[in-house]
């Protein structure tokens, strides 16, 4: 849900909640069916994102349509990602150490990091006081809740069981909570809510026809027709 919502804000809703869920979906499906190795993250994630926004600026500057650019993008890291099993190149991996992983990870905390505050600070200007004093306590006591569910594993507290449960779940467990008290005072101080659509149906509408864009993306082009140099443009944002 969250990162559909991010999703969602970063593309102009060109896709969000309903398109997220529906795909990590299907794809933990067809996964579970035909996959070779046993682990795999099949929803969206903290790179997904940031790669998301790059790629989104990307398309804008050239002046082509996000949504088939995505999909030669995707056919594009398929046939890669292809190649690299039939010649065994994840054994390169062996050459690399933890740094840029590291550095990553740094990159990407920074980002959701800056982008809450960017949110509490905004929540000061668009709402009302009250509004946005209640959406900087329940920001600020979810982490404070999720911190101390995952030092429980750490302490003597209950069974090992349950602590483990707690700890591994800290984060879940903070959002039902804080987004259950977010609702008792619903009427009383209203903020920002998640946006969802209310039917199912994909997130973006068309302003050329004013309907919901189809389910089965159009690869040569929605409004327009997508050129042939964009077609191969988008084996380098692939690799």
């Amino acid at each position: 849900l969250a990162f559909g919502s991010l999703f969602s804000e970063a593309t102009d809703k060109q896709f969000g909640v309903v398109e997220t869920i529906f795909a990590t979906a299907i794809s933990g499906i067809f996964y579970s069916l035909l996959s070779g190795q046993p682990l795999c993250i099949m929803g969206a994630t903290g790179p997904e994102y940031a790669y998301t926004v790059v790629f989104y600026a990307l398309c804008k500057a050239l002046g082509i349509e996000f949504l088939p650019a995505r999909v030669w993008q995707g056919l594009w890291t398929a046939l890669f990602t292809a190649i690299l099993a039939l010649t065994d190149s994840c054994a390169l991996m062996s050459h690399f150490t933890r740094f840029v992983e590291d550095i990553f990870a740094l990159l990407i905390s920074v980002i959701f990091i800056v982008g809450a505050f960017r949110s509490l600070v905004e929540s000061f200007q668009d709402l009302s006081k009250a509004a946005a004093l209640k959406t900087t306590l329940l920001c600020f006591g979810t982490y404070a809740l999720t911190r101390w569910l995952q030092s429980l594993k750490r302490s003597r507290c209950a069974t090992k069981v349950i602590r483990d449960m707690l700890s591994n779940f800290s984060v879940a467990i903070s959002i039902f909570v804080f987004s259950a008290i977010a609702s008792i005072w619903r009427d009383e101080v209203d903020i920002a809510w998640l946006e969802v659509e209310s039917e199912f149906r994909p997130t973006w509408t068309n302003p050329a026809t004013g309907e919901a864009r189809p389910w089965v993306i159009n690869p040569f082009g929605i409004n327009k027709d997508f050129p042939v140099w964009a077609i191969f443009l988008m084996a380098v944002p692939a690799l």
